[in-house]
């Protein structure tokens, strides 16, 4: 029995995902800034398609749940708001109310159709990407706000890997196609390949402080020297006067602000070690686009 999602909706998925990521994409690489009604539509998509899934399956209400906690934990990513014990209350009740949804999902789902449990775990698998999203934004590894948001709503858009006839060329095999939705859902996949994506930008950056002489190490892979007073509008310093001393980062702090430069400037310094600032959301938009194609990577080792 084939449980994967049937092949109309893996492609209604990825056309969405490709058209609002792509919007996203263009907007990050203009000004580096993008607002949330792409993560709302993306999520919104993923959480109809996935309730349709339902409707065809089964009419226990209990399998509906599983669209409880990702609409209500995305929302709070999302809304906008300021401080105050309204803002912690309505997060304690929307993550109490997630907590139930997940119990009652769990304590029924023995007595679901193979199915049914599918779909069930599948959205489960939405939480751990939503969990993800939130560890890997506080570790740094992704580095915006819209970064974290797009994966998570990358999670929700798409709970299950994707079926589209003879794509992906690597695809996972029933046994392990529920362990893989859960703890390595699809979203994992298209963050793998955007950060495989990257792989080759210390390899340029390489090659061309070699050929222009800048040789220190590590920075000479993080990024390259750029003329004090033209540095590059999207762009950190990995060098600082501090205290007086000639520093060198290898995490970048925040944009140099005027008085940086100046001191900078001081020291007889007139190109800066600098870090663009890479738009991850193009190269999360094409992993996406292989994700769909090619599948994940470790399906090649299983």
């Amino acid at each position: 029995m084939d449980l994967r999602p049937p092949v109309l909706l893996s492609l209604l998925r990825l056309l969405v995902g490709v058209l609002l990521l792509s919007i996203a994409s263009l907007a990050d690489w203009r000004t580096r800034r993008v607002g949330d009604a792409p993560w709302g539509l993306i999520a919104g998509v993923g959480l109809a398609l996935l309730a349709s899934e339902l409707v065809s399956a089964t009419r226990d209400p209990l399998p509906f749940l599983v669209l409880v906690p990702p609409a209500l934990l995305f929302l709070d990513v999302i809304w906008e708001r300021g401080g105050g014990r309204f803002v912690n209350g309505t997060t304690l009740l929307f993550y109490g109310l997630s907590g139930l949804a997940v119990l009652f999902l769990i304590m029924g789902f023995s007595g679901q159709g193979p199915t049914e449990q599918a779909l069930i775990i599948r959205g489960l698998g939405i939480l751990t990407v939503i969990l993800l999203g939130y560890v890997f934004y506080y570790l740094g590894l992704l580095k915006g706000g819209a970064d974290a948001k797009a994966f998570m709503a990358i999670g929700i858009l798409v709970p299950g890997y994707p079926a589209l006839g003879s794509f992906p060329l690597l695809a996972v095999r029933p046994p392990l196609l529920a362990p893989f939705e859960l703890l390595f859902p699809f979203a994992m996949t298209t963050l793998l390949w955007g950060a495989l994506l990257l792989i080759g930008l210390p390899v340029a950056f390489l090659v061309r402080n070699l050929a222009r002489g800048d040789r220190r190490w590590p920075q000479l892979l993080l990024g390259y020297k750029a003329p004090v007073d033209q540095l590059p509008r999207f762009a950190w310093t990995l060098q600082e006067v501090k205290d007086g001393r000639m520093r060198y980062r290898v995490v970048p702090r925040t944009t140099a602000k005027e008085a940086d430069l100046e001191a900078l400037r001081a020291a007889g310094v007139s190109r800066v070690w600098v870090t663009p600032q890479i738009p991850f959301l193009i190269p999360l938009t094409v992993g996406f686009l292989l994700a769909f194609l090619i599948g994940n990577p470790l399906f090649a080792l299983f």
